[in-house]
């Protein structure tokens, strides 16, 4: 029987929530299945549609939330948004090689962006102050350090 697409979405956010609570914030599928009164199938598919949008690792047997799926913000913004910024930011950090140079814009799905590559040896070209700061408040977690070289115009 087929599910309409707010039944799917609110039972990912019980997925979400579930996790999030968890020990270490992970489950077993197994247990996941049960929580939700759903089948195993069903809650493969789940975590499979919620691990695309880099909300989730799924491992064999069971699944965690990863830990930096949402970029921390102060302004407030549609979470079914943030996740598909988040899901874009991921796919398109899987595109960039170790030693590329990117050019990271002023959009908020470029920061997302930013916060996956974090942990890739990459050079890092911006325009945005913003995320020049995000570069200095994360050097810790930075293999090769970028270079964020603030483009100005000179007028």
């Amino acid at each position: 029987m087929k599910n309409s697409a707010q039944k799917i979405y609110q039972r990912h956010q019980y997925i979400e929530r579930l996790l999030q609570e968890a020990t270490e914030s992970k489950l077993s599928v197994h247990d996941l299945a049960n929580l939700c009164q759903v089948s195993l199938m069903t809650i493969r598919r789940d975590l499979s549609t919620l691990e695309t949008m880099g909300i989730v690792t799924r491992f064999h047997g069971f699944v965690r939330l990863n830990n930096n799926y949402k970029f921390n913000d102060n302004a407030s913004m549609n979470s079914a948004i943030e996740k598909i910024k988040t899901s874009i930011a991921n796919m398109a950090a899987n595109f960039i090689k170790s030693n590329d140079t990117v050019f990271i814009n002023t959009s908020s799905t470029a920061l997302y962006t930013l916060t996956a590559l974090f942990n890739k040896p990459v050079n890092i070209i911006t325009n945005n102050l913003r995320i020049h700061e995000q570069i200095l408040l994360h050097e810790h977690h930075i293999v090769k350090k970028p270079y964020a070289k603030l483009l100005t115009k000179i007028s």
